[in-house]
C-alpha cells in the first residue's frame, strides 16, 4: 500500500530578529500594508516584530495558517 502526500504551497516569512536587528535601508521596503499596498516604516517593522515577539512568535505570521511560532504551516494545492 503506498500513501500519496498533497503537494503543498509554504509562505516565505522572515524571523522577528532579523526584523529587530536588520538596518533601516533593509526594512524600508520589507513589507507593505495588504489594504493599501503602501510601504511599512522600519519603525512600523520594528513594532510590530516587538509586538509579535511578546506574543510569543519568532516568525513574522504572513498568512491565515501560521503555526505557533509563526511559520506557514502549509496549504494544499488541489490537482
Amino acid at each position: 500500500m503506498s500513501h500519496t502526500t498533497p503537494w503543498r504551497n509554504f509562505h516565505v516569512t522572515v524571523t522577528l530578529a532579523y526584523m529587530l536587528r536588520a538596518s533601516d535601508d533593509d526594512l524600508s521596503e520589507l513589507l507593505s500594508d495588504r489594504e493599501t499596498g503602501h510601504s511599512v516604516s522600519p519603525a512600523e517593522a520594528k513594532a510590530l516584530a516587538t509586538e509579535l515577539q511578546a506574543r510569543g512568535f519568532t516568525y513574522l505570521p504572513v498568512c491565515d495558517n501560521a503555526g505557533a511560532d509563526g511559520r506557514c504551516q502549509g496549504h494544499d494545492i488541489e490537482a
